[in-house]
């Protein structure tokens, strides 16, 4: 499956414990048992006005998002920052925006290493993978075979930058094969400042931000313009992670005529409609 905006070329891998801790939720075991007791329905009422309204699961309960029913508060506002910053999730890139809101996260016990969350004041983000995939061989299936939430997943980040943030992408099918669902922690694409190496050369010298898990620079040329870029992938919330620190790295080579890309984050998401 190709991920828009990847991490493309040269990449500098940036503490490798992170890096398995990182990675290391994925495979997650899924029940089969009472697939209708939590089917997976959106509608245009699941988030209205940047609230969750009504319940949304994924994988028959294994991850619930409710409304926000919490010490008799009323939910927080979904800040630009923190919107962007889940549009920038490096592990949801092509996906297709479907909607944003604040409620309640739970998922559930039992899944391997995976952590226990239970119903964790967070900020969520659905999106669905719609692209169409070109298989080798048509796979033979029945309706029966394919994953109740087959292409969805969500985004969790903790009210306020508290607590983990995560990325459950449901089971799905993809050519004839179900794949295993996932639970990973969330990481945003950065495209980062940089400048020349001192003393000449074409070196290329990058300030990385903490928690930073690798980077990548990525050359392009377009009407004899070639632009440089240096995109980092960073965690989301660095909560039970030891994170390196920041400083400058050297990115690799980079043309004497190339002009700076731009910086900031990158967003992912396709559709997504303008706040």
């Amino acid at each position: 499956m190709n991920r828009a905006h990847s991490l493309a070329g040269l990449r500098v891998l940036l503490g490798t414990a992170l890096i398995t801790a990182a990675a290391g939720l994925t495979g997650v075991r899924v029940s089969d048992a009472s697939p209708n007791a939590y089917p997976t329905t959106f509608s245009a009422r699941t988030i209205v006005d940047g609230d969750v309204n009504q319940p949304f699961y994924l994988d028959n309960g294994v991850v619930r998002i409710t409304p926000w029913h919490h010490d008799g508060t009323p939910p927080p506002r979904v800040t630009a920052e923190e919107r962007a910053t889940l549009e920038a999730t490096s592990q949801v890139a092509g996906y297709q925006f479907e909607g944003i809101g604040v409620g309640l996260v739970t998922i559930a016990k039992g899944l391997g290493n995976a952590p226990t969350v239970t119903r964790q004041p967070a900020i969520v983000m659905l999106v669905k993978f719609t692209q169409v995939l070109y298989c080798p061989v048509l796979p033979t299936t029945t309706e029966g075979t394919v994953p109740p939430s087959s292409g969805w997943a969500v985004v969790t980040m903790g009210i306020a930058g508290g607590g983990p943030s995560y990325v459950y992408r449901a089971r799905w099918l993809e050519c004839g094969t179900t794949s295993a669902a996932s639970l990973v922690a969330a990481t945003k694409s950065v495209s980062l400042p940089w400048h020349r190496a001192s003393g000449g050369g074409d070196e290329a010298v990058a300030t990385v931000p903490s928690c930073t898990l690798e980077v990548a620079p990525n050359s392009s040329t377009s009407g004899g313009v070639t632009t440089f870029t240096v995109v980092a992938r960073v965690l989301i919330a660095s909560d039970g992670y030891h994170c390196a620190s920041s400083g400058e790295r050297r990115v690799g080579p980079v043309a004497i005529s190339a002009r700076h890309g731009r910086t900031g984050l990158v967003r992912t998401l396709e559709n997504v409609p303008r706040s």
